[in-house]
């Protein structure tokens, strides 16, 4: 299994126990390196265990926002993330406040050791831990070097345009995806010769190589792909003591009903293969732990991450703190990270404002509850009883203060919309998509508002409870339907 799972084991882990990131939590300052503004692809990420084989792109704007990604082309994921970057010295300061799909980069501060040569990036984290190095090339935006790329793609059997089909230009941050006559177009490339994907769900991927773009011309690549037989995908996962904090080795886990069964190994992971595409309850069983069954979807031609968090026997006749976080005006507070002190037990706040911390002995603790933007708050003599639920509401106070929305509108076919149209409601603040389909707000007053999302041939989307905090950006992903 490659390190990024891993990675992702040791975060979740890390959640569970202190619900906030490891790493410092200083605040980056606005100093930028003008260096750094532009767009950086990825073209080399080396971890303890070697150089692994991740895609992505950083993108550093003036005013110190950043956003990229990283692609796992075994897994066909990719994650997102955002967030802002401050430089002093040698040292650059990445605070990530969000990302998307897998939470396998968790939101807190990083440093990073990093170096410019001409048109190469080279970042090494400041870690005794796991350290990662990334090395990102510039990519040319000011050459008049630029070519496109267009073409069609269809069923390889029956000769029909496929819509909805992802085209990548590896180790770039060019992507498109086809239209409903299955045709694409691709603009402004750097000269230069390059691999191209087409990808979609239920199709088999192909990859053309030594495609080259040439200056001021239009490079036509045609795809034909075949739909995928079979009918088969795979699961993997993890067993953790969610108590103890560690893996467990030697846990039984079972799809019900077939003869797919596997023991987790001794870093806590399993993997089941060529399992057919269907809904299955997955058991997991261990002397000494109490059972878990978690239903799941197989997908065809897919991988899916089943994850299990297992608690010791006996647990639960412990006691248990329950309740919700709310602001001052009432309204639910999600990602709150809420600590028995003195003990390790904690839990994040859901999109209710509630949460819930198991298997604590009974006793008396005091309840620290912290999020980025707003005022800690202490909560003493909490008794908890063998056996029961202590209930424990809270209002935050809100830092006073200002931060920016950033938001991505995409239409259904995943092509972003430019033009549309961003309002936080009942105040003076919006900003319209640009060629990107993204849109900075800046300077927002903290605090909850509904943003409105519109364009002309679109539906309207108003997404309510979007979290304005102090000096951190707020992202945000908006569909839009025809």
């Amino acid at each position: 299994m490659k390190a990024l799972k891993l990675f992702s084991i040791a975060l979740i882990i890390m959640t569970l126990t202190i619900g906030c990131s490891s790493k410092k939590s200083t605040e980056p300052s606005v100093n930028l390196d003008a260096n750094l503004v532009g767009n950086w692809i990825l073209t080399s990420y080396v971890d303890e265990d070697g150089e692994q084989d991740y895609e992505g792109y950083f993108n550093v704007e003036a005013n110190g926002n950043m956003n990229g990604a990283f692609t796992d082309p075994e897994e066909a994921q990719t994650y997102t993330f955002s967030g802002k970057v401050s430089t002093s010295g040698s040292t650059m300061t990445t605070e990530v406040t969000q990302t998307s799909n897998s939470l396998w980069l968790e939101t807190g501060t990083y440093e990073w050791n990093y170096s410019i040569n001409g048109n190469i990036l080279t970042m090494n984290e400041i870690s005794e831990e796991d350290p990662v190095t990334l090395t990102y090339s510039k990519e040319n935006e000011n050459s008049e070097d630029k070519g496109n790329l267009s073409g069609t793609v269809t069923d390889n059997s029956k000769g029909e345009p496929i819509a909805g089909v992802l085209v990548q230009i590896l180790n770039t941050s060019f992507s498109t995806t086809t239209d409903n006559n299955g045709e694409y177009q691709i603009t402004d490339v750097p000269v230069g010769v390059y691999s191209v994907k087409a990808s979609k769900s239920g199709y088999e991927s192909y990859t053309e190589n030594n495609v080259q773009i040439n200056k001021n011309q239009t490079t036509t690549l045609d795809f034909e792909i075949s739909e995928t037989g079979g009918g088969v995908g795979s699961i993997d996962g993890f067993v953790a003591d969610v108590i103890n904090q560690t893996v467990i080795e030697g846990a039984y886990i079972v799809i019900e009903g077939t003869s797919f069964a596997t023991y987790s190994s001794s870093e806590g992971i399993y993997f089941f293969e060529n399992v057919p595409a269907g809904n299955y309850n997955i058991t997991c069983t261990k002397n000494g732990y109490e059972s878990q069954t978690i239903n799941a979807e197989v997908i065809a031609d897919d991988e899916i991450s089943v994850d299990f968090l297992l608690l010791p026997e006996g647990s639960s006749n412990y006691g248990s703190i329950s309740g919700i976080v709310t602001n001052t005006d009432g309204e639910p507070i999600v990602n709150v990270v809420v600590q028995v002190e003195g003990y390790y037990n904690s839990s994040l706040t859901f999109e209710d404002g509630s949460y819930e911390i198991f298997a604590i002995p009974e006793g008396t603790y005091s309840l620290s509850f912290t999020k980025p933007g707003y005022e800690a708050h202490i909560e003493e003599n909490v008794v908890v009883t063998n056996g029961g639920t202590t209930t424990v509401n809270v209002q935050l106070q809100q830092i006073a203060g200002s931060g920016n929305l950033i938001c991505y509108v995409e239409n259904t076919f995943e092509l972003p919309v430019n033009g549309a149209l961003v309002e936080v409601l009942g105040t003076s603040f919006s900003a319209t998509t640009g060629i990107g389909g993204m849109c900075t707000i800046q300077n927002i007053p903290a605090g909850m508002y509904t943003v409105r999302v519109s364009k002309s041939g679109y539906q309207t989307q108003e997404i309510e409870n979007v979290e304005i905090l102090a000096g951190y950006p707020q992202t945000l992903y908006v569909t839009l339907s025809n």
